[in-house]
């Protein structure tokens, strides 16, 4: 398993489109004929050094296609082939191919659920990988899972993802992953879990919500990526990748309808407009009415609109060149995030009129939530012999508007109108790759930068009107390089570095009654962060793993507070074990991971102003735990799935005060409290049955169950800003009609009804302690054409 090298990265066109070429090989070793099929089509075809040793392929007589040369090669020699995607195969052993034929159409993910154990290629570490063969804590869902387990954007994940919680402040998103994170949401400071589209790094925290639509598949990578990754990854990352343009045309749409009127449809086609040039188009608009009811106007907030669509043109003029264009936009208009309810009232809603309902509130000011994301990238590729080329060159811009309530309550106390962030980034990374049995290798560079600007209109009832004003520039920029090296037909070592730099300068004006000068700051930092990792393969069905690795995230500047107060960046050494195994021919597989951090200046949140949250310094914490993911198919029709997570999140040191307590101004050590939105326990259960009914109709029940143990949602551990642990409960019925192009689902989320805090804020003199829900019970019916 841990011997999985690729034998060739050119991106020409599809083997299984191609029409014009030619397939002819003698009888030889089986490398020799993969490479020679690889290079004249353009296909990645991965397989493990151990399942080929020593056998010969059949000869090839001449076939115009690289799917035929393959099944020509491979009849009868214990080894088949899967087709992954359009330039992707895996060739294994045949008791690997849980019941798969030579063609076998798409992969789908063991870690998700699905219901076989066929292989799903990962890109985690810049290259393709069979998901059992990576030396990393990765989860991974193909779009199949998504679709079954009811996955429709990022804050679902943390139902599904042991490890994973996903946090929401109004347009904010806040993954964390095994307790880190960041649950600032200003300019000047980032999160500590990278989110990845395409390839391409979003900066902004609004850009962490991302709502699924033609998606491939989803990867969240835990722990610190300081080597390939780098900027910002100390808590993990989580990549998205689109479904890419296909050679032959297809055609799809969906059409939602649940309760609280929700709407959602998407469609998308794909396909070639000439023999060099294929297009993807893909849309979507999800529109309901929110779950929390307003006593005030009789209204409700909660509630989405959202719309976007996506655009790709791939251009493939020779066998070893490839061109991909992407472009995206995205709008929102509604009043998501803005049904928080005070649960402790402050100074602004003290006296106000509250009820026990978590989905019921008055609120006087009237809530909007305003976003737009849009970005273009080009991806291009090139196969120099055994060196290739890939360049991926983007173009990003976010910004939002928000109008809220920030005493929360019906009392006339204080507002803010408008809120708002633009962002415009540009990055820029190249790789250089290749490698052969024995030996692989990557080496490259990135850089960024990123304008940004924040202003909050502050006003307080009846006349005071305070309003900071935030600008940021951040040069950032890194070179890295990693390489894996066969030491034996049983022992992998991996080794990588990356040297990473960054720029950062802040300024802020703060307009008001009077208006302040100017203030202003800048600081530079870099960090060297090495990964080290040795894979044993005691088995073909068994891989052993130990590493080390060092993330590094920047210090920055809360760019909301007129003095520009700045903060150190954080450091973590990691040290992770894991076991990655596959029994009884599919039936049974088991991946386990155990880990330690030791961190040092652990950034976390803290109010710069009153109630504009910042940053601040822990000095240390200590962070161990143990994950599982387990998946038993006792046929093709039937699949068990269990993840769980169990994780000691600790601060070592943390001196600080506590604006709550009698004596506000005393410093005191946290040393010993948990961390913020660190779950001890998280648990995720899925069963799903599918009959086949013929004529490629089909029949799927699917049920799945998570629980999350208590978290706190601040340093200091208060009762009365936490979430007991709870459990949610959903699923699905789906019926594929005869002919396999039409199906309808319907489907429960929540079913228990269990409400539930995402988010629990403190600002004593506005609105107090204020609690976020997650969604209450939804159901509705899904109809899905293919065509």
């Amino acid at each position: 398993m841990a011997g999985s090298v690729m034998l060739a990265v050119a991106y020409g066109q599809s083997a299984l489109a191609e029409e014009e070429k030619k397939y002819a090989f003698p009888s030889q070793d089986v490398s020799s004929t993969l490479d020679g099929i690889s290079s004249r089509s353009g296909l990645q075809i991965l397989y493990a050094n151990n399942d080929i040793n020593g056998i010969v392929t059949n000869a090839v007589l001449e076939t115009d296609s690289a799917s035929g040369a393959l099944d020509q090669a491979l009849r009868g020699t214990g080894l088949e082939f899967s087709m992954v995607n359009e330039r992707t195969a895996v060739v294994r052993k045949a008791s690997f191919m849980q019941g798969q034929s030579g063609g076998g159409g798409g992969a789908t993910s063991a870690s998700g659920g699905s219901s076989r154990r066929d292989t799903i290629v990962v890109t985690a570490q810049k290259k393709e990988q069979d998901l059992q063969d990576v030396a990393l804590s990765v989860q991974a869902f193909s779009a199949e899972d998504l679709d079954n387990q009811g996955i429709q954007n990022v804050q679902d994940l943390q139902f599904r993802t042991p490890g994973f919680t996903m946090g929401s402040n109004v347009v904010f998103g806040q993954p964390y992953i095994r307790g880190i994170g960041n649950g600032t949401l200003t300019i000047g400071s980032d999160s500590s879990v990278a989110v990845h589209l395409d390839g391409v790094y979003l900066t902004r925290p609004m850009s962490a919500y991302q709502e699924f639509f033609d998606v491939e598949r989803v990867e969240i990578l835990k722990g610190p990526q300081g080597t390939l990754y780098g900027r910002n990854a100390t808590g993990g990352v989580l990549n998205i990748i689109s479904a890419k343009p296909t050679d032959e045309f297809e055609a799809s749409a969906r059409f939602t309808y649940g309760n609280y009127d929700q709407l959602r449809g998407d469609a998308t086609v794909s396909g070639p407009i000439t023999e060099d040039v294929s297009i993807r188009l893909t849309g979507f608009r999800a529109k309901r009415d929110g779950f929390t009811d307003n006593a005030f106007d009789g209204g409700t907030l909660d509630g989405q609109d959202i719309w976007g669509f996506r655009g790709q043109v791939l251009f493939e003029p020779s066998d070893n060149f490839s061109m991909l264009i992407a472009g995206d936009y995205s709008r929102e208009d509604s009043t998501r995030g803005q049904g928080f309810r005070v649960t402790e009232p402050g100074g602004g809603s003290a006296g106000a009129t509250f009820f026990d309902d978590p989905y019921m509130v008055s609120k006087d000011y009237p809530a909007r939530t305003y976003t737009k994301a849009y970005g273009v990238s080009a991806t291009g590729e090139l196969a120099l012999g055994g060196v290739n080329v890939k360049s991926i060159t983007a173009l990003r811009h976010s910004e939002f508007q928000l109008s809220l309530d920030l005493d929360a309550s019906d009392n006339a106390h204080s507002f803010v109108d408008p809120e708002t962030e633009d962002s415009d980034m540009i990055t820029q990374e190249l790789q250089i790759y290749g490698g052969g049995e024995n030996f692989d290798w990557l080496v490259g560079g990135f850089y960024l930068n990123e304008d940004a600007s924040t202003l909050f209109d502050i006003n307080i009832l009846p006349s005071t009107r305070v309003v900071p004003n935030g600008f940021t520039t951040v040069n950032a920029y890194a070179v890295f390089g990693q390489a894996t090296f066969r030491l034996a037909d049983q022992l992998g070592l991996t080794v990588g570095a990356r040297w990473s730099g960054e720029d950062k300068e802040a300024m802020v004006r703060t307009a008001g009654d009077p208006p302040s000068a100017f203030n202003s700051a800048s600081e530079d930092w870099s960090a060297f962060t090495p990964r080290v990792a040795l894979e044993y393969t005691p088995t073909d069905n068994v891989m052993l793993y130990a590493s080390y690795t060092k993330g590094f995230k920047s210090g920055g500047f809360n760019a909301t507070s007129t003095a520009v107060p700045g903060f150190d960046p954080e450091k973590i050494n990691s040290y992770e074990t894991g076991l990655r195994s596959v029994w009884g021919d599919g039936l049974f597989t088991a991946n386990l991971t155990g880990f330690y951090y030791d961190y040092s200046d652990l950034q976390v949140r803290a109010l710069v102003s009153g109630v504009i949250s910042g940053v601040s310094n822990a000095a240390k914490a200590d962070i161990k735990g143990v994950e599982g993911q387990f998946n038993l198919n006792p046929t093709d029709a039937f699949a068990l799935n269990l993840n769980a997570s169990w994780l000691d999140a600790e601060f070592g040191e943390f001196l600080t005060t506590d604006p709550d307590s009698a004596m506000p101004a005393t410093v005191i050590d946290l040393a010993g409290n948990r961390l913020s939105r660190a779950p001890e326990l998280q648990l995720s259960a899925g069963a799903e049955y599918k009959w086949d009914l013929g004529d490629e109709s089909a029949l799927l029940i699917r049920g799945d169950v998570s629980y999350q143990s208590k978290v706190y949602f601040d340093e200091f551990n208060y009762t009365s800003r936490s979430q007991d642990g709870f459990a949610t409960l959903s699923g699905k019925i789906g019926y594929t009609l005869p002919g396999g192009n039409v199906t309808v689902d319907l489907w429960a989320r929540n079913i228990t009804d269990k409400a539930y805090a995402v988010n629990i804020l403190r600002s004593a003199g506005f609105y107090g302690t204020a609690t976020w829900y997650g969604a209450p019970r939804t159901f509705g019916v899904s109809l899905t054409g293919r065509f």
